[in-house]
């Protein structure tokens, strides 16, 4: 679902905002967002969910053999199953901030509305 949708069900006034109104409001949401402290967030949770992901398997992340350095295919699964699980959450949470702040610029936008 677009952010132009959700909003409209979740402020139906703002159907009767043209579409550049609209627009704006939600690029204003979108450039206004604290993703520093997002991605700091999910280095920590993904080094989390890949030391206890680690500690289940108990192999060693790299071996040395004969032919070299080898990756354990249960440490690679490891460091993709925590990628694809930060990327998500990552996606959820920026959805969630975007549209939390969205709320708040459309409830300033009644406000100096009525202001007028």
């Amino acid at each position: 679902m677009s952010y132009t949708q959700w909003l409209h069900q979740q402020c139906p006034e703002t159907q009767t905002w043209s579409s550049v109104d609209t627009f704006a409001l939600i690029q204003q949401a979108k450039a206004t967002q604290p993703y520093k402290r997002l991605e700091i967030l999910l280095m920590i949770v993904w080094i989390f969910f890949f030391t206890l992901l680690y500690g289940f398997i108990g192999q060693p992340l790299l071996e040395v053999s004969e032919q070299g350095f080898l990756w354990s295919a249960e440490a690679v699964c490891a460091v993709l199953a925590g990628a694809f699980f930060c990327v998500f959450l990552e996606q959820k949470m920026k959805r969630r901030l975007i549209q939390k702040k969205l709320l708040e610029l459309v409830k300033q936008h009644q406000v100096a509305q009525k202001a007028l």
